[in-house]
């Protein structure tokens, strides 16, 4: 943005450029502020949000298959290039019922390229068979990030097998 813009007489508006930098950092969305001041008059000052032009890669990882029961299990969310800033991740499960993962984890800045997260299993107590949830991560304020997906099958721990229970003996007419 230039240093001074002149407001022509009779108007109360001028127009001037804003280059936007390319930073070539990964560093998603960030706001520019821009503040007109003049002697006489109150300062304004408005917010430019600036898209990156990075991009990056989101991948979930998560184990291939558990059983209903098996409580807390370990997933890791990895990003194929490290952000020079804190990044919020959003995190979601297809099926709550099969598998919970927190709302939102976070990338820390600099060599860091991945974080750990909980995969809760569900067991439903429910002769359901197999759930295959699918996990997703999305980049909270970056535009272009591509994000990651994964399954996990959950397998079901009700088991299938029918018990019939008969007395020994019975007689006719009862």
């Amino acid at each position: 943005v230039t240093n001074t813009v002149t407001v022509p007489a009779g108007t109360n508006v001028a127009f001037f450029d804003v280059k936007i930098v390319d930073d070539a950092q990964l560093d998603c969305t960030q706001p520019a502020t821009i503040t007109a001041s003049a002697p006489l008059y109150a300062s304004r000052s408005a917010t430019l949000s600036i898209d990156d032009n990075e991009t990056a890669t989101l991948t979930v990882i998560v184990p291939l298959s558990a059983f209903e029961g098996q409580n807390v299990m370990t997933g890791r969310l990895a990003v194929s290039t490290a952000p020079v800033l804190p990044m919020e991740v959003n995190l979601t499960s297809s099926d709550t019922n099969a598998a919970r993962v927190p709302p939102r984890v976070t990338i820390a800045a600099g060599q860091l390229t991945s974080t750990n997260f909980d995969v809760t299993i569900v067991d439903d107590a429910q002769i359901d068979g197999t759930q295959t949830p699918t996990i997703t991560a999305h980049a909270v304020s970056c535009q272009n990030w591509i994000d990651g997906m994964t399954t996990i099958a959950v397998l079901d721990d009700e088991h299938t097998n029918l018990l019939l229970t008969l007395p020994a003996q019975s007689m006719e007419g009862q």
